[in-house]
């Protein structure tokens, strides 16, 4: 990886940013008790379902892009080196993303059924949200427009 970030890293951290903001709907949704399910409860429900599978899917598309622009960071390899894991995510992304012909699938039910896939997805979302913020130190004033991103350097 180059000593500067390319576009192709403030692409990365978009997709980043796209995963976080889905990752914060997930998390925002209340649990509602069984005992309590009636037909808004259960669009609430299912609203929540959809909202965590895009969440996850695009966890995949993190990956891709980090192996694309050759991103190295420890705590993201480490997970990553979890073989099981990321190929049963990019099946997810694939079930979720590529219409399948059941609405339950085993491409959905390998990654959610994995032990601790939940906090699996949190703490790689947590370590691409760190890496983004090592490779763009002046994100929030990136994002509040305060960094002329015409500057960045652009690969040939």
């Amino acid at each position: 990886m180059s000593t500067l970030p390319s576009y192709a890293h403030l692409a990365l951290c978009r997709y980043v940013d796209t995963a976080n903001s889905l990752r914060r709907a997930a998390k925002s949704h209340t649990v509602i008790p069984v005992s309590t399910v009636h037909h808004a409860a259960l669009r609430d429900v299912a609203d929540r379902f959809n909202v965590i599978f895009a969440w996850w899917a695009m966890l995949y598309v993190l990956i891709e892009g980090y192996r694309q622009v050759d991103g190295a960071d420890p705590a993201i390899d480490a997970l990553l080196a979890d073989d099981i894991r990321v190929n049963q995510l990019r099946l997810f992304r694939n079930g979720t993303f590529h219409f399948q012909n059941e609405p339950i699938h085993d491409k959905l039910l390998g990654f959610a059924q994995l032990l601790g896939a939940d906090q699996w997805a949190d703490d790689l979302q947590d370590a691409f949200d760190l890496y983004v913020k090592s490779l763009f130190p002046d994100l929030e004033a990136m994002y509040a427009g305060e960094v002329d991103l015409r500057l960045m350097p652009q690969r040939t």
